[in-house]
């Protein structure tokens, strides 16, 4: 579970992305690949763009990093 409880209302979008990314649980490198979802969880953000970059070398890519803060998440960059 997320560091601190999510706040219920955010001033914008951009504020709630910044706050998910701060207290994420963890990151999760995603790609759609043969009709599913392929996920990886890593505990930091460096961990989850070192796991998409081994995820590109293996099958290609671009992979989508998202941060996970208890039940919320957001977009935090493409790897390609």
């Amino acid at each position: 579970m997320s560091k601190e409880p999510i706040p219920l209302n955010f001033p914008n979008e951009a504020t709630r992305g910044r706050w998910i990314i701060s207290n994420a649980d963890y990151f999760t490198a995603v790609r759609f690949r043969k009709q599913r979802y392929e996920r990886h969880e890593c505990p930091t953000l460096a961990a989850a763009v070192v796991k998409a970059k081994q995820m590109i070398a293996e099958a290609g890519g671009p992979i989508m990093i998202y941060a996970v803060a208890g039940d919320s998440s957001t977009w935090v960059q493409n790897v390609s």
